[in-house]
């Protein structure tokens, strides 16, 4: 459970200062209040993963009839009841707001009155990858379990895209130096996991063509194209590249979209910290891409064949990566300073190192070029504290 300093720490400062994010959901939240309303209908509207409460006050201001808001952490249910309770006097006094402190997958069972009764489902539950926060579960629940025949729901969809990438950064990102020669060989880097990165601060970037990886219909009638997999080519043309970027895009309604993508892809042009694009690294390449997509209810794998990689290769395991900002992973500069200090404290080739923490590519680093044995052990919350 989160308290209220991880909460101001994980994301969620960012996402309250989204301003694009607040005015697409406060538009499609009118607007679908708007057709309710001309349908001769009151509005019964879930907002699942409410957090501070905010899009639950949207709708209150916008003349939702009855609201439930629903939010799994209590320590954030608490602060969406404060929220509204402080700010009651921007709706009408009718309007009945509930919030509950628990999963929207349990809300039927915890109160049958809930089944298939809410006419319009708001939801912002989406993580850099789409699904990696459980949308998929609580929007399948949600469609079958709690909504009317004409529930609205919003989002619209979510599309994902990859989009090759030709950048220096990448080389020095996904490459291993070695501090004890004059040589400029560098080892190259296979990560089995994607990384978030800023992809407009970095230097010297060509993005070639963006291509559809999948699309969610948020709808009762496509929940079983949800899942799945599928083989993708991306062509090249003789183009060089040595990397794939992911991004999406969300329609929140007909009219208004958000999107993690570059700021190269005119449409969207909001720069956001709490979404990033992912990317994969591989070998320098001219050839085309062949991803092959898995997509399961709490994730997207993407992988890829880098048959173009001749160099030597060294794997970085799963358990070293914790966290995924790539710019914490393979820092030279903070690399070099530690690789000196441990080589002037060792007998080469003879001690053991234990490294304690995560996101570093430092232990691969030491073995390699000092012939030690390192055993790594990632620093947990409580090691933190």
């Amino acid at each position: 459970m989160l308290d209220l300093d991880e909460v101001l720490t994980n994301g969620h400062a960012g996402m309250l200062n989204d301003t694009h994010r607040h005015q697409a959901y406060r538009s499609a939240i009118q607007n679908a209040i708007r057709k309710i309303h001309s349908r001769g209908e009151k509005v019964h509207l879930l907002d699942i993963g409410t957090g501070t409460g905010l899009l639950t006050l949207y709708a209150a201001e916008a003349g939702a009839d009855f609201i439930v808001a629903c939010e799994s952490n209590p320590t954030m249910a608490n602060i969406a009841r404060r929220v509204l309770n402080e700010n009651e006097n921007r709706y009408k006094e009718s309007c009945i707001i509930v919030v509950e402190s628990m999963s929207s997958c349990d809300l039927d069972r915890f109160n049958p009155d809930y089944c298939n009764s809410f006419n319009i489902i708001v939801s912002e539950i989406y993580d850099s990858e789409v699904v990696g926060e459980g949308c998929l579960i609580s929007y399948e629940h949600a469609l079958s379990r709690l909504s009317t025949e004409n529930c609205i729901f919003i989002p619209l969809r979510a599309t994902l895209f990859a989009q090759p990438i030709l950048s220096a950064n990448l080389d020095s990102y996904c490459s291993l130096p070695s501090f004890q020669s004059s040589s400029d060989h560098r080892t190259h880097i296979s990560f089995d996991v994607p990384w978030e990165v800023h992809v407009d601060k970095m230097v010297g970037v060509q993005l070639g063509e963006p291509v559809e990886l999948w699309q969610w219909e948020f709808s009762k009638e496509s929940v079983e194209c949800w899942t799945g997999y599928r083989n993708i080519t991306i062509p090249q043309s003789g183009k060089l590249c040595n990397g794939v970027i992911v991004w999406w895009t969300s329609d929140i309604d007909e009219e208004h979209i958000i999107s993690t993508a570059p700021s190269s892809q005119k449409d969207f042009q909001e720069f956001r910290d709490h979404w990033m694009p992912l990317i994969y690294f591989m070998c320098s390449r001219k050839s085309d891409i062949n991803l092959r997509v898995n997509i399961t209810d709490l994730e997207v794998n993407i992988s890829h064949s880098d048959c173009e990689c001749v160099e030597e290769t060294e794997v970085i395991p799963r358990e070293m990566l914790q966290y995924r900002y790539v710019g914490f992973m393979n820092c030279t500069r903070l690399n070099e300073a530690y690789f000196k200090s441990v080589h002037e404290m060792i007998q080469e080739g003879k001690d053991d190192i234990l490294y304690i923490g995560s996101s570093s590519t430092l232990p691969s680093l030491i073995e390699k070029n000092l012939s030690c044995q390192v055993k790594t052990m990632p620093a947990h919350s409580f090691m933190k504290d």
